[in-house]
């Protein structure tokens, strides 16, 4: 899973859900319950930084090339449009853009982007108000492409995006009789102009979150799969590889990784060791206390051989009913049955009474082996050498370690 859904509660079913309303109906919701509606809005910042301060950029010079137009159009108040520009609003709109970089501010920079593009929209409005020439019958247009830039260019959410149009829209038409003096006819076109671009951008502002929000729910919804199928495989993988009552490893997943360390220690020229146990008189255990007694016994001792398995590469195994072997990379038979000895020490430790053996306690034999591969010898007869000397240790006394006679 990707770390965008790391400490969240959104569960597939919760995704799938809203999939399948957007399915049924025309209207996307543009809110999502809050767990989901967090992330998106995250995910969503985080994709826009990177474009943000771009597109920033290249508006504040676009905006700032109507100071040429301004001379030419509005050459009465050029050098107040001049003030307005560069000294109040493309200040305003630097700020907008650092307010990316502050963490408080960030998560408001749709509200930010509105609020920017209302005052744009005044100055504007502004200047058409004091101006005398006659081309401010034409110079609304510019009111349109701020509409457009904030809903469309730098996709404010749409909630955003209809409050400061509204805004704008309603700023016009209460200035445009002062602005347009006696001409209905023109000032009727402006407003059904910049209605119309209102109207298209907020169109194409809804439709953009739509399709944002719909390709969020997908991406999630296959993160949530995948994490959800990992999960799973995690699990079957556990229950293939580990003997489910003792939960040390199962005899076929031994067998996997003894092929490979063995061919591996042939490779390299390493010593590998075994050191096979058995439990001492258990079936007169199990005979006497019961199954359950018994399965007690088999997990204490698979707890003595997984916490002797400290080294890398060290595998415990349930070989067998009350067999386990121990799978020992890089140790050479010296070491193998310091190991050996000290496992059949402390399962003596444990003191699991056991009135039906020769001890009177529970205890286990324990037959060691290491050899270095070589080409003549098969990984099978360090097994079998290993339980051999097993079978030695039962056959001498029980609760002893034997080492294997394997050259």
């Amino acid at each position: 899973m990707g770390k965008r859904l790391h400490n969240t509660s959104i569960n597939s079913i919760q995704v799938e859900t809203l999939i399948q309303k957007i399915k049924k109906n025309i209207v996307c919701p543009l809110r999502f319950p809050l767990d989901i509606e967090r992330v998106y809005q995250r995910e969503r910042l985080k994709q826009r930084e990177k474009e943000f301060f771009l597109l920033g950029f290249i508006a504040l010079i676009l905006y700032n090339l109507f100071n040429i137009t301004d001379r030419i159009m509005l050459p009465d108040i050029s050098k107040i449009a001049l003030i307005i520009r560069l000294g109040i609003v493309t200040p305003l709109g630097v700020l907008v853009l650092l307010s990316q970089r502050i963490s408080i501010l960030r998560e408001k920079i749709d509200s930010l982007i509105a609020i920017l593009v209302v005052i744009v929209s005044w100055s504007v409005i502004l200047l058409l108000l004091i101006s005398n020439s006659p081309n401010v019958l034409h110079y609304y247009s510019g009111i349109v492409l701020i509409v457009l830039c904030g809903n469309i260019v730098f996709r404010m959410a749409f909630k955003c995006a209809f409050f400061s149009s509204l805004i704008v829209f309603f700023s016009y038409c209460m200035a445009a009789p002062f602005i347009i003096k006696g001409r209905f006819d023109v000032l009727f076109n402006s407003v059904i102009v910049l209605l119309s671009g209102i109207v298209m951008s907020l169109i194409g502002s809804y439709y953009l979150e739509k399709e944002d929000r719909e390709k969020f729910l997908l991406r999630t919804k296959l993160e949530l799969d995948k994490k959800n199928l990992e999960e799973i495989n995690v699990l079957l993988e556990k229950k293939v590889k580990r003997d489910p009552l003792t939960k040390l490893y199962n005899r076929d997943f031994f067998d996997y990784n003894f092929n490979k360390e063995w061919n591996l220690a042939l490779r390299y020229k390493y010593p590998i060791g075994i050191i096979f146990l058995d439990i001492d008189d258990f079936k007169a255990y199990n005979d006497n206390y019961g199954h359950q007694a018994g399965d007690y016994v088999l997990k204490q001792v698979s707890e003595v051989l997984y916490k002797n398995a400290n080294r890398f590469h060290e595998l415990p195994a349930r070989y067998g009913g009350e067999e386990f072997i121990l799978l020992l990379p890089h140790v050479n038979l010296e070491e193998a049955l310091k190991l050996g000895e000290k496992i059949r020490r402390e399962v003596e430790d444990l003191h699991l009474v056991h009135d039906y053996t020769t001890y009177g306690i529970v205890t286990v034999s324990v037959g060691v082996c290491s050899v270095i591969p070589r080409s003549n010898l098969k990984k099978e007869d360090l097994v079998l050498a290993a339980d051999s000397a097993m079978y030695h240790s039962k056959k001498t006394g029980k609760n002893r370690v034997t080492p294997c006679n394997l050259k």
